[in-house]
């Protein structure tokens, strides 16, 4: 089997909100010898030997200087999900099973799916607001007293 994992995750000696939700997962997947395959935000120094990082440096400062520049006009954030999406999707390596981190990557979820491997999301936290509504729902379903 085959795993690979797409994520928005600066690794390595970068971090940044979502490193922490995915490392683990990275280091037992590496640790049991089943991942083949990282493609993250950035990179530095990764764990884990086939890690790929998405976003150029070069990329990266240049988008920061331009958000800085532009205020709220240039969205760099936008601009970055759109190269971590289009980087899967010309270098994922057609895995069996890919877990996307968030499932956001439109582009290699489809290409994993075009090659009959299963793709999977792994949520990241939702707002509280959503949250709650969740757990009514699930409260409801479950036939629990949340009083």
């Amino acid at each position: 089997m085959s795993l690979s994992i797409i994520t928005f995750a600066d690794l390595g000696e970068r971090k940044n909100l979502k490193t922490p939700g995915i490392k683990p997962v990275i280091d037992e997947f590496s640790k049991r010898n089943l991942l083949n395959q990282v493609i993250c935000r950035r990179a530095k120094n990764a764990d884990f030997s086939n890690t790929h990082q998405a976003i150029p440096s070069v990329i990266f400062y240049l988008g920061k200087i331009l958000s800085k520049i532009s205020g709220s006009f240039f969205s760099i954030r936008e601009w970055e999900w759109f190269l971590v999406d289009t980087y899967s999707e010309r270098n994922l390596k057609s895995p069996d099973v890919a877990l996307f981190h968030p499932a956001l990557f439109k582009r290699g979820i489809e290409k994993v799916k075009g090659s009959k491997g299963i793709a999977v999301g792994i949520a990241t936290v939702a707002h509280p607001k959503f949250s709650k509504k969740l757990a009514q729902k699930d409260y409801g379903l479950l036939d629990i007293n949340n009083g």
